[in-house]
């Protein structure tokens, strides 16, 4: 699988979003409360961030799902054409860990339309390869 950004180096994935460095030392739960009632780009910095812990924070992965098939999050642009809910996908599929990208494939079958996982796969087309899903 290609890479697109190397999340081993934040610098990379500043590139595409700011982390704001409030956040960084924020409680995760604090976080999530954040979340709640955020207008679509707020909620994407912020799954931005929650995505960052989640290889020291595994138990982060239920809320991360959840914002996966979460309605507004997969309807919402919060920029050009990107959907809140790409955010935390395309972590997942960069994290290149075969059982976390199993669940999400899983989930964004169940939960997505056709035109939602098409919009996705046009958008990392050159990275990866979902056109399965």
């Amino acid at each position: 699988m290609k890479k697109w950004l190397d999340l081993s180096n934040d610098k990379n994935m500043s590139k595409i979003f700011s982390r704001i460095p409030a956040w960084q030392e924020m409680m995760t739960q604090d976080l999530i409360k954040e979340i709640d009632g955020a207008h679509a780009y707020k909620r994407s910095i912020i799954l931005t961030e929650l995505c960052f812990r989640l290889n020291s924070d595994p138990d982060l992965f239920s809320f991360i799902k959840e914002q996966i098939v979460d309605k507004s999050n997969r309807e919402e642009v919060f920029f050009g054409f990107i959907k809140v809910s790409w955010i935390p996908v395309m972590f997942i599929l960069e994290l290149n860990r075969p059982d976390l990208i199993d669940e999400v494939k899983s989930l964004v079958k169940l939960n997505w339309n056709k035109d939602e996982i098409e919009g996705l796969q046009h958008y990392v087309k050159k990275s990866f390869d979902i056109s399965s899903w």
